[in-house]
């Protein structure tokens, strides 16, 4: 469980309180044991790399280990990929998706195709308003996030958030 759920599963009980005695509390993988991440996983399924070295260049494509949800969301595209008579995950599968950030902007380029041009204009003005001007995320609350735009960014939002694109916190 991630330290920012902690809180919030705290106080949804005695059971889960009783359960949160037994948690172990684990740090961000440090870089090094990032490659193990991505490869023993697919060991116990039975599956490697066809590409011995890909799991290293996945690796340096992020820039630290708090990367990993974006590792996460490439490993899952070439899992969904893989080939299932060789029980690999391809190289020309991984260079197809553009790499790490090419599958991120794949999906995202994606969800942004099944939207009008007003909902991609609505979209732009959403994510624009999650980013500080040092190029961090802003948390906002949805009321703040949607003032002043057209009725149409709610449910633009919604789709943003079920797309993981966006991140609304009382999913998390």
């Amino acid at each position: 469980v991630r330290d920012d759920f902690l809180g919030r599963l705290a106080g949804s009980g005695d059971r889960v309180r009783q359960a949160l005695r037994s948690v172990m509390v684990l740090n961000s993988p440090e870089r090094a044991s990032l490659g193990d991440v991505l490869t023993r996983p697919l060991a116990s399924a039975g599956y490697r790399f066809d590409d011995p070295n890909l799991a290293s260049e996945m690796v340096d494509a992020v820039d630290d280990a708090a990367s990993l949800p974006l590792l996460q969301f490439a490993a899952r595209i070439l899992w969904e990929k893989r080939d299932k008579q060789k029980r690999l995950l391809r190289r020309s599968d991984y260079d197809d998706m553009g790499g790490v950030e090419g599958a991120l902007a794949l999906h995202a380029d994606k969800v942004l195709d099944g939207l009008s041009d007003i909902e991609v204009n609505l979209a732009r003005k959403l994510i624009l308003r999650l980013v500080t001007p040092d190029r961090t995320r802003r948390v906002v609350s949805e009321e703040s996030l949607v003032d002043g735009l057209a009725d149409d960014a709610v449910p633009v939002l919604r789709r943003l958030t079920q797309s993981k694109l966006c991140i609304d916190r009382r999913d998390l």
